[in-house]
């Protein structure tokens, strides 16, 4: 073997024992629980981690929905951060979108918790108009 090929197994070694790629200032990741409904709903890593992002498909070829809803699975009718499209009849959210933000297309209906904590169990529910349909996905940060 090379000098040049032991030195690279030697980067390779140290970055297995060590961890490479990771970010270790987070200290968290998104644990996805259970789901429902005819939309598939993901949750994964936001910058912050109290931000994560969520994304969604039904299947055709649009990513937009009409409403996204966070509640806490303990209260899962009292949402902690909801936004709706500026016209409730048209899907204008469009995913990935990330948790506690907002803009031009929607209104802020509840932002109780724009930064979510870590170790608690929540769940998102995603409505379309067109077609109607909904899915969810609970999740939570690790801490």
């Amino acid at each position: 073997m090379t000098r040049l090929g032991r030195s690279v197994w030697a980067v390779i070694v140290v970055a297995i024992l060590f961890g490479c790629g990771s970010d270790n200032n987070s200290n968290s990741t998104i644990e996805e629980g259970g789901a429902g409904g005819s939309i598939v709903v993901h949750v994964s890593d936001g910058n912050p981690v109290s931000q994560p992002l969520y994304s969604w498909s039904d299947g055709s070829l649009s990513n937009f929905a009409s409403d996204l809803k966070v509640a806490r699975q303990s209260a899962p009718n009292v949402a902690v951060w909801e936004i709706q499209s500026i016209n409730p009849s048209q899907d204008l959210i469009q995913a990935p979108w990330q948790h506690g933000t907002a803009s031009s297309s929607v209104i802020v209906k509840a932002s109780t918790e724009p930064n979510l904590e870590a170790d608690v169990w929540y769940v998102i529910t995603v409505t379309k108009v067109n077609p109607s349909s909904t899915g969810t996905r609970e999740f939570r940060i690790k801490p």
